[in-house]
């Protein structure tokens, strides 16, 4: 049967009228490509209007069963085979193209903000901003994949007075604090409390 649909999408132009009109009179589908994009894009403007954003995992299906994230996976890799009008269609909806990119604009962000709250950064493990962004793994990333980062990322990190070292940073506060100390009482035997 597949097949058969198959062969009477591709050779259109040789049925004859009539067989044309029964087909379509069942609701045949002859552009099946064009098809799935529009229910794709369907699925995606519902997921937006519920979420409030076009970011999909890769693997989320719809109420309906439709792979919708397979499908965004697909226009983002193969962007350049769209049609001017799809891009434009996936824009207004806000479809992100590049979510590393996005990700990285929405925590330094929200990294900003916390440094004006809290006049550093020294985000802690697991921390999540009002928003409800995880601003401490976004941190920890950061620092994990610093090689990752271009020159002005980093940059802009330095700029906000980032900590790279957290446990070099710790140790230096530490010592300053027994230094302190030992100004303070003459020696460095700092009672266990």
């Amino acid at each position: 049967m597949g097949r058969w649909v198959a062969s009477n999408r591709a050779n259109k132009s040789i049925l004859s009228a009539d067989q044309i009109e029964r087909l379509e009179q069942l609701g045949f589908i002859w552009n099946f490509r064009s098809y799935q994009w529009e229910r794709g894009f369907e699925e995606l403007k519902v997921y937006r209007e519920e979420n409030g954003s076009c970011l999909i995992t890769k693997d989320y299906m719809s109420s309906s069963n439709f792979a919708l994230g397979a499908w965004v996976g697909t226009n983002r890799a193969n962007k350049s085979v769209l049609s001017n009008d799809q891009i434009e269609r996936l824009e207004q909806l806000g479809f992100v193209w590049d979510v590393l990119w996005q990700r990285w604009e929405e925590g330094f962000q929200e990294l900003e903000i916390y440094r004006q709250e809290n006049g550093n950064c020294p985000v802690v493990e697991g921390y999540k901003t009002q928003t409800g962004f995880k601003l401490g793994n976004f941190v920890s990333g950061l620092r994990k994949k610093r090689d990752a980062l271009s020159a002005n990322q980093i940059e802009s990190l330095d700029q906000l007075d980032f900590i790279w070292e957290v446990h070099l940073q710790q140790w230096e506060q530490a010592f300053e604090e027994l230094t302190n100390y030992q100004l303070a009482h003459g020696n460095c035997t700092v009672p266990i409390t």
